[in-house]
Order: C-alpha cells, then sequence, then structure tokens
C-alpha cells in the first residue's frame, strides 16, 4: 500500500513469491542462517529453468547432511521440503532462490560465489559460525603434519574467507594446484560416477599452519568430531612461528619494484635559500620549517590511522611530528 513502512507490517508476516508452496517468515534467524551459507559456499550451488527454482547441496558426509537439514527447518521452518537423494540435498523454492542469488548474492556455482557484505560488520561470534560451516564442508585437516586446508576453484571466495579469518587474528598462505581433480576429492567422484573424465581444473588452496593452527581450532573449528578431532595428534608438537606479526599487523615481504612513469606533469619542491619562504601568484606561500609540512600531511591521518611507523628513521624525523593530540588548547 502506498505510504506503507515496515513498521506498519506484522512482524508475523509470511513471504511468497507465485507458484511457490514455500512460506518463509519475515524474519530468519540468523545464526542457523550463517550456518546455511557457510555450507552453500563450501558445497552448494543454485541452478533455475522455467518453472524450477532450487538450492543444492552436495555432501558425502550424514553428518553434515544432518546439520544443513536442521538449520534449513530452523530458519525457515517446517514448510520447506528437502528432497535428499545420494549426496545431494535440494530445496526447491523460489524464495529461497533469491534469498541466496540476489538478496544475500551468494553466487550460484563454484566461480561465482561470494561471501554477503552484510557479514563483514557481524561481530566475531557470529561470523565464526559461517567460518566453521564453511570449513566443516570445504576444508580438511591434515594427519600427517598440522595444518588445515580449503580449496576452491574461486580465488576471490577464498581472499573473502581470508578476510574474516583475519578478525581472529588468524593468517594463512596460498597454494596453487594446477592439475586438481585427483584423489579422493568429491568432484573426482561425482565425474566417476557418470562414467565421465574428469576434466583438469586450476585449485586455490588456501593453508592455516604453525602458530595460527592452535588459533584456528581455539577460535573457529569444525562441527564434526572426525575432522575436529584430528587436532589431538598435534596438539603437543612445537609450531613455527610468524615472524613477520607485530603489534600493528603483519610485515608482508617486498616481492618486486616496478617504477611507472607519471602520466601527470610533476610536482616540484622548491627550496629558497636564505628566506625559507616562496609565494606564487601572490596568494599561496610555502614555509619550509622542517618536519611541519609532512606532520600536516600525517595528521589528516592521524585520527584514523597514524603510527610512528610512517615517521622518518632520520635525524629530526620526530622533531615536528604530531606525536601527541589535544583537544583543548589554551
Amino acid at each position: 500500500a502506498k505510504g506503507l513502512t515496515l513498521g506498519d507490517i506484522s512482524k508475523d508476516v509470511y513471504l511468497a513469491v507465485k507458484r511457490d508452496r514455500v512460506l518463509v517468515r519475515r524474519f530468519v534467524k540468523v545464526k542457523p542462517l550463517l550456518k546455511l551459507i557457510g555450507y552453500y559456499l563450501a558445497e552448494g550451488y543454485a541452478r533455475c529453468s522455467k518453472n524450477c527454482y532450487q538450492i543444492v547441496f552436495s555432501t558425502f558426509d550424514e553428518n553434515v547432511k544432518r546439520e544443513i537439514k536442521e538449520s534449513v527447518r530452523e530458519a525457515f521452518g517446517d514448510c520447506i521440503g528437502i528432497n535428499e537423494r545420494e549426496w545431494k540435498l535440494t530445496i526447491s523454492s523460489g524464495i529461497v532462490y533469491l534469498l541466496f542469488t540476489k538478496i544475500l548474492k551468494t553466487g550460484s556455482n563454484a566461480h561465482d560465489k561470494r561471501v554477503p557484505s552484510f557479514v563483514f560488520k557481524l561481530p566475531k561470534e557470529k561470523v565464526k559460525i559461517l567460518l566453521s560451516a564453511y570449513f566443516t564442508g570445504d576444508g580438511s585437516a591434515l594427519k600427517t603434519t598440522p595444518r588445515v586446508s580449503v580449496y576452491s576453484v574461486n580465488l576471490s571466495l577464498l581472499r573473502d574467507i581470508e578476510l574474516l579469518l583475519m578478525e581472529f587474528e588468524i593468517k594463512g598462505y596460498f597454494t596453487v594446484d594446477r592439475n586438481a581433480n585427483r584423489g579422493n576429492s568429491i568432484a573426482l567422484r561425482y565425474y566417476k560416477h557418470r562414467g565421465i573424465n574428469a576434466p583438469v581444473s586450476t585449485v586455490y588452496a588456501f593453508n592455516i599452519a604453525g602458530e595460527y593452527y592452535d588459533r584456528f581450532f581455539e577460535e573457529i573449528g569444525f562441527n564434526i568430531e572426525r575432522k575436529q578431532s584430528i587436532y589431538d595428534l598435534h596438539k603437543d608438537k612445537t609450531r613455527r612461528r610468524d615472524l613477520r606479526r607485530t603489534e600493528f599487523g603483519w610485515l608482508l615481504r617486498v616481492r618486486k619494484i616496478r617504477y611507472v612513469m607519471a602520466s601527470e606533469p610533476f610536482v616540484y619542491c622548491l627550496n629558497a635559500r636564505h628566506y625559507h619562504n616562496v609565494i606564487i601568484n601572490d596568494y599561496i606561500v610555502s614555509a619550509q620549517c622542517d618536519g611541519d609540512e609532512d606532520s600536516v600531511m600525517l595528521l589528516l591521518d592521524g585520527l584514523l590511522n597514524f603510527s610512528r611507523y610512517y615517521l622518518p628513521d632520520k635525524r629530526g624525523g620526530q622533531m615536528d611530528a604530531p606525536l601527541v593530540l589535544t583537544a583543548i588548547i589554551d
């Protein structure tokens, strides 16, 4: 109705689309929804045709299947039917399809799936739910070495996961396999089941090891005991410390230096001997006072991202630096 606001709508209403028997509550519980998003990013995909809209989860693990089914019912209610066949759980619903693909923008296949933008604004205890489900679905804890790895053809998705883990002070590293679909992967079993030769793919791996291995199991962990219990095999081993970690973050190695020619005219720094002042066009005055000009530039960033690391380590580098900010000047 015209002029109707969200406050005018009852909290008990249900949402639906035409030719769809599924009714979804207006308010969806966020915790089971985050768990579903995690499993969807790991093992799900969306598909649609003229009269069919589906969200599909692929997994061989019975415990994961049970968690997905419980989360679906807790988030959307008992009105949603789940078709279970071999390793697939399928939700046939237009409104759930639209929620995942259009509203949350989680993507529809392995190549375009992304973490929804609202997740990056959530508190850590809620982000943990999504990450734990994602690693449970797609991640693995190695028995031979203390390392957790998660694989995907989608490097952008792994970058999203890396960014979320930074909030827990967990850092990993990337490797790449340009001849994937080997071993006992789900993709390989999928193609073998249909008698088709598996295509060769490029798969990226995000790995967590060293001191961050323990932190992963403390902060995130897996939802199933089979993977979580592997930590007991390595918990007493000595971890390699991350020497690049500081109180301000991580120091990154400079891999390459490349000089780029400026496309715009150069800006020159003028030095006026004896007088130390430059007047330009009768209005602009530039005064040379050691580090004052640098300090003003740093002051622009002082309230947001100031660090002593920005200051020169040479003599006079801290002489005029804004190391103390005061709100009252008498």
